[in-house]
């Protein structure tokens, strides 16, 4: 992603989040429209951070709304009346109208993440955005102020809420037709809308970004994803206010146009341009200067890298996926990057780089390093528990766990694995024991190693970061396990191509 991208997409977050014109319809459509092949491990954290940055902007802007409402819900509390004030019942209210958005959120959340991948499903949600919005104007009949509000209300325009997870059902067109369905006036219904935006956005901000620091080399595009951050949280400021005082006069249908135009416009674009916002079946993509790159899992730690150099290319675009193999790929790449061994080198095989496979723990357990004969002793099941492990190699931590009785949770990657093998032949004289857990992928082995203190498995050193350790193994004749990281083209590469692996292969160790 580069920084016009993260700008424009940040302005766009920032208007189309508090506008009734769906911001998810318009992060999904406007990337696929302008045939941006963004890359997968970009998009969930730039999602997460300008989500985030609207979020900011609606707290700020509701800053002594929300300081009041806080304060009357403790009073409430306190003088056990937490119903008896119009701004602590107006608080609860707010509460209990995300519970419905949550629950389908968690039950439904396959079906929202694949429609969030289609282009065609957004499109026709927006023609239910501008449903809702008719609907507001026709039924509404805009007499309740807030203190009007009751439970049912909440829960009903709650319901609306809970539709608009789906990309193309806008979330504030959703909750302004809940409220205006239920009579609310205008202002006030636009008022509760954003009043209960935030406990949603801000359950799932967190959630977000307990998952953002899971992601490895995180550091590496950061800059670039948080100047969308910024953007949105500004423009989305700035749009609430000039929303709040359109809606108090004037009349959502404008919206609702759009949103038919916007719906109709994307899909007529999509069915003459079929390759808008999806890659070829096959090979190269339909621009000669876009390419489809296929990788290992084991290997995805290395794509912030090679989206680097993709950006140092002028007019490169290169569209990723993930494949076990070269058979899994089916042929439909340009490049497949994996780690391989140096006899595989031939015809259409470059050797890009290296990687070194490590014993690794969490940075928490405070080890450096570790002699071979305790490897063997953990990973077969001799050695239980990390006092067991002390008591062996004392200098290997930083701190005393003499009297330490936590269990060694063992990781392993599958049998069949390249890296697994690479790893029992060097390191391993018994068999793993029967205990040990299968990892299905380094992805897989690194969010176990980072949650867990207690745990002990092996990685690939790129994935190595401040929440995960790789331990230097000890012994006489113990040499590190070398990775050859690998690209087969599927053709000898062009111009452009090899461009871009000869700055890969700068770019690695």
């Amino acid at each position: 992603m580069t920084f016009f991208q993260s700008i424009l997409l940040g302005i766009i977050q920032g208007i189309t989040e508090f506008l009734p014109i769906s911001s998810s319809a318009h992060l999904v459509l406007v990337p696929a429209l302008l045939n941006w092949n963004l890359p997968p491990e970009q998009l969930f954290p730039f999602d997460v951070l300008v989500q985030i940055g609207t979020l900011l902007a609606v707290i700020f802007y509701y800053r002594e709304d929300l300081g009041i409402i806080l304060k009357s819900m403790v009073r409430g509390i306190v003088s056990r009346k937490p119903f008896a004030e119009v701004e602590a019942r107006t608080g609860w209210l707010t509460l209990l109208a995300t519970i419905p958005a949550g629950i389908v959120g968690l039950y439904l959340k396959p079906a929202i993440e694949s429609a969030f991948s289609s282009p065609a499903i957004t499109s026709i949600s927006l023609f239910i955005t501008a449903a809702f919005l008719v609907a507001s104007e026709v039924l509404g009949k805009r007499t309740r102020e807030i203190d009007a509000l009751t439970w049912k209300d909440a829960l009903w325009i709650g319901a609306f809420q809970a539709l608009s997870v789906f990309p193309g059902i806008s979330r504030s067109g959703s909750t302004i037709t809940g409220g205006m369905t239920r009579n609310l006036k205008r202002r006030t219904a636009g008022q509760f809308a954003f009043l209960m935006s935030i406990p949603i956005m801000l359950a799932a901000g967190i959630l977000g970004v307990i998952d953002l620091m899971q992601i490895p080399n995180l550091q590496n595009f950061l800059p670039v994803l948080t100047t969308g951050f910024l953007i949105a949280a500004v423009v989305g400021y700035y749009a609430i206010s000039w929303l709040i005082r359109y809606i108090n006069e004037h009349s959502l249908l404008p919206f609702a146009a759009y949103c038919v135009l916007l719906g109709a416009g994307s899909l007529a674009l999509m069915a003459l341009t079929p390759q808008s916002g999806t890659a070829s079946s096959s090979g190269k993509l339909a621009d000669a200067n876009a390419y489809q790159v296929a990788y290992n899992p084991n290997l995805e730690w290395i794509v912030p890298v090679i989206t680097n150099c993709q950006n140092e290319i002028t007019d490169f675009q290169i569209t990723y996926q993930q494949a076990a193999s070269l058979t899994a790929a089916s042929g439909n790449y340009d490049v497949y990057l994996s780690y391989g061994t140096n006899a595989e080198i031939g015809a259409n095989i470059y050797l890009i780089g290296s990687d070194q496979l490590a014993v690794a723990v969490n940075a928490s357990r405070g080890m450096q390093q570790i002699p071979i004969s305790l490897v063997d002793s953990i990973f077969s099941g001799q050695t239980t528990t990390w006092g067991e492990a002390y008591a062996t190699c004392p200098d290997c931590f930083n701190s005393d766990l003499t009297s330490n009785s936590d269990a060694i949770r063992i990781w392993i990657l599958p049998e069949d694995s390249g890296l697994w093998s690479a790893f029992t032949a060097l390191y391993l004289d018994a068999l793993p024991s029967s205990f040990a857990n299968i990892a299905p992928n380094a992805r897989i082995m690194y969010q176990t190693l980072a949650a867990d203190p207690n745990a002990i498995g092996v990685l690939p050193a790129g994935w190595l970061n401040d929440s995960v350790t790789g331990l230097t193994v000890r012994g006489d004749n113990t040499t590190p396990i070398s990775l050859p990281i690998l690209a087969a083209a599927h053709s000898e590469p062009d111009e452009n191509l090899s461009q871009w692996l000869a700055c890969i292969q700068n770019a690695l160790p």
